[in-house]
């Protein structure tokens, strides 16, 4: 019984490792989804540690990206800063037909704007966010 008990849990964790999303272009999804959240984490005009690591976790866990892969992209995005727009529409292209993938993805921004303490520009931003996303 108690080795049926471990395999449910080890199948809920496994599952748990999933992502959520499955995009037509996943390189490019993976990207505007950094270039994104990036701009997410600099709305306050730092990046913290606590920040940079919850996300190096999210990417680990969503895109199966190991350190050395976030770190790279990490690197890419920052010269991307100012195309926040093209990436967010990127994204909306991809997550707009589906109500789940576009709580998901508000949920991710979520947890990076609290993780540190919530400041009002990181909360202006989630806000114009969820007014792009969901005023269709």
């Amino acid at each position: 019984m108690l080795s049926t008990f471990a395999e449910f849990l080890k199948k809920l964790d496994n599952e748990a490792c999933t992502s959520v999303f499955s995009p037509e272009n996943p390189e490019y999804f993976t990207f505007s989804f950094a270039v994104v959240m990036y701009h997410v984490m600099k709305a306050d005009r730092s990046v913290s540690k606590i920040e940079r690591k919850h996300l190096d976790g999210l990417f680990q866990r969503e895109f199966k990206m190991d350190p050395a892969e976030t770190e790279a992209l990490f690197d890419d995005i920052e010269a991307h800063y100012g195309e926040f727009a093209k990436h967010l529409s990127a994204i909306e292209c991809e997550i707009s037909q589906n109500a789940h993938h576009k709580a998901a993805f508000m949920e991710h921004i979520n947890h990076l704007i609290v993780c540190d303490g919530c400041r009002d520009e990181e909360f202006e931003l989630f806000e114009k966010i969820k007014q792009h996303l969901f005023s269709c």
